[in-house]
Formats: C-alpha cells, sequence, structure tokens
C-alpha cells in the first residue's frame, strides 16, 4: 500500500531505517538503552589521519557570520603559484593570515577539489607583505591598506610586538592620532579574544564548527564557563551531546565521580527516555533509568537494594 502510495501522489519513497546500539546484550528495541544508544555521537575523522595545510590566505570568498562557514583561497607554502579552496568554519579569518589547517581532501562535484578543515591554527604573518595585507584586510577599524603599510615601515620586525604588548607606541606613526589609536586597541583586543577562545577549544579536541558556535553563545567569556563546567556544553550548544562534552571534561582533568559528571550522566539518560503518551503519567525515575546511567558513566552496575535508588517524585497527574 505505501508503495502505490508513493507513486499515485509522485513523492519518493524514502525510508529512514531506525538504527540502534545497544548498551547491553540483553537490550531489546525500544528500551531505555537503546534509545540512549540512538543518540551516540556519530564518527568523526580521527586526529592521526587528518593532513596538515599551512599556508598564506589570499582572500575570502564567502563568510557566513551565523554559523562562521567559511571558503577560502589558500596559497600553500610549498606551493606559492597554487590556490587551494579550503571549507572551515571560523568566527573571524582576514586576508594575509598565516595558517595552519588540518583535515581531509575531498572532491566537490562543481567547485572540484577542496579542503576540508577540521581544525586551524593561526600563525605569526611570513613576511611583511604578508603582515600588511593581515593588518589592512579589515582586521583593525579604520587601518586600510596605506595605514598599515605606514606601521610596518616605521616598525619592520617589530610590529607584532608593538600589538601584543605596548600598542600606545602606535603614537609615533604618521596619521594615527589618540582617537584613532582607541579604536585600533578595541579592534585589537577584541580580535586576540576571538583567537585565544579558538585556540583554547581547538586544544580540547573541539572542531572549528562547534568553536564557533560556542564563542557565539558565550563570548568572550567562553573559556571560563567552559573550564568551570565542560557538561554545560550539552545544555547550551546544539549538536554537542554529554557524551561529546563528556569527552573534552576528561581531557581537561574532571574527574569520574565528581558531581558535574554524575549530574550530566543521570539528565542526559532522563532526557533521552519518554514514556508512551498513552500512559498520561511522567516518570522520573525507575529500574532500568540507573542502570543505563551507570552503563553510560562506566561505574558498572550499581546495587539492586532498595535503598540505594533515589526517591522517586510522585506521578503528575
Amino acid at each position: 500500500m505505501e508503495k502505490w502510495a508513493s507513486l499515485f501522489y509522485g513523492l519518493p519513497r524514502v525510508r529512514r531505517p531506525l538504527t540502534y546500539r545497544p548498551v547491553r546484550k540483553d537490550c531489546r528495541k525500544g528500551d531505555l538503552c537503546c534509545i540512549v544508544g540512538r543518540m551516540m555521537k556519530p564518527t568523526v575523522p580521527h586526529p592521526d589521519t587528518l593532513v596538515r595545510l599551512s599556508g598564506i590566505v589570499e582572500r575570502i570568498t564567502f563568510h557566513n557570520p551565523d554559523n562562521g562557514w567559511t571558503v577560502l583561497k589558500v596559497s600553500p607554502f610549498n606551493e606559492p603559484h597554487r590556490l587551494v579552496a579550503v571549507v572551515i568554519h571560523q568566527a573571524r579569518v582576514f586576508a594575509g593570515s598565516s595558517m595552519e589547517f588540518y583535515g581531509t581532501w575531498s572532491h566537490h562535484p562543481q567547485h572540484g577539489e577542496q579542503f576540508r578543515a577540521e581544525r586551524a591554527i593561526e600563525k605569526k604573518p611570513a613576511d611583511s607583505a604578508a603582515l600588511e595585507k593581515y593588518l589592512g584586510s579589515g582586521l583593525i577599524k579604520n587601518v586600510g591598506p596605506k595605514t598599515a603599510r605606514r606601521i610596518v615601515a616605521f616598525f619592520k620586525d617589530r610590529t607584532l610586538q608593538v600589538f601584543e604588548g605596548n600598542i600606545d607606541e602606535l603614537l609615533q606613526v604618521p596619521g594615527i592620532a589618540e582617537k584613532k589609536l582607541i579604536d585600533i586597541k578595541n579592534s585589537w583586543q577584541e580580535h586576540r579574544a576571538i583567537r585565544d577562545v579558538m585556540i583554547f577549544l581547538q586544544g580540547w579536541g573541539v572542531s572549528t564548527l562547534y568553536a564557533v558556535k560556542i564563542f557565539k553563545a558565550y563570548g568572550k567569556d567562553a573559556i571560563a564557563r567552559v573550564s568551570e563546567n565542560p557538561y554545560q556544553l550539552a545544555r547550551d550548544i546544539y549538536g554537542i551531546g554529554f557524551f561529546s562534552a563528556d569527552r573534552i571534561a576528561l581531557a581537561m582533568g574532571f574527574e569520574k565521580d565528581g558531581i558535574p559528571r554524575l549530574e550530566a550522566g543521570i539528565k542526559h539518560v532522563l532526557a533521552a527516555w519518554r514514556p508512551p503518551a498513552s500512559r498520561g503519567i511522567v516518570i522520573c525515575w525507575n529500574r532500568r533509568s540507573l542502570p543505563v546511567a551507570a552503563t553510560c558513566l562506566r561505574r558498572g552496575r550499581p546495587s539492586r537494594s532498595r535503598t540505594s535508588w533515589p526517591p522517586c517524585l510522585p506521578p503528575t497527574r
């Protein structure tokens, strides 16, 4: 019947088989452990299989400020006369940046060969020409190509040291007054905050896609909030679940039997299971929930004694 109905209405017959991975051998389809198994994060490329690509960003073909999806044209250091299309999620990228990308090569049917980057590290500009392009690309407010050229010509190799150290020395450059210096300071501090957040998150294995989402949600406080409790990422960032947040937290040194981990694991199991609507009640705990939570947290199966079970709230009417 379904087949003929699809042909009659002219709609494609699309089926999405329900695949699940049981947590226990005795798990049946529809049980809580199967529901949790379906929510496991899909596999991602292993860091050891990523290819490195280093070069200078020549131009930005496209950038979506909402999700950070960006297409760059990069000139590799080992092939300076070649332009490579790099697809990445970045909060802000500027022409002239010296970048180190880690990802995989792919072939787009329309645009040809592309490099899909999972991680990116900003490096010091390779030479004075790249530095001029970097500073005059819109990175800093009120600093265009001419002003950038004067700054690099005045400080030469000390240009980045001046920006990172005593930025007030820019007043020595002709054409830069107090008002313009304030704009330069604010723009550079904002850029440095974004760069530090991206480096911090990628250092703990967060891809550029989710690093942009985290920065959009937390802003400059991202480092402090993630360091305080990485498990809040599962609650605040769409696409990051308990298992991804748990991997970040354990890499940071959070204890396996710590309160933040236990609390996040139990909340994850309770949120993953929904009772049938026909029952008319909401069950906050039962004999299936705690073993599955213990399995997710890898703490073994808890005792079956009645005293070890947390108290259950009365059913809602």
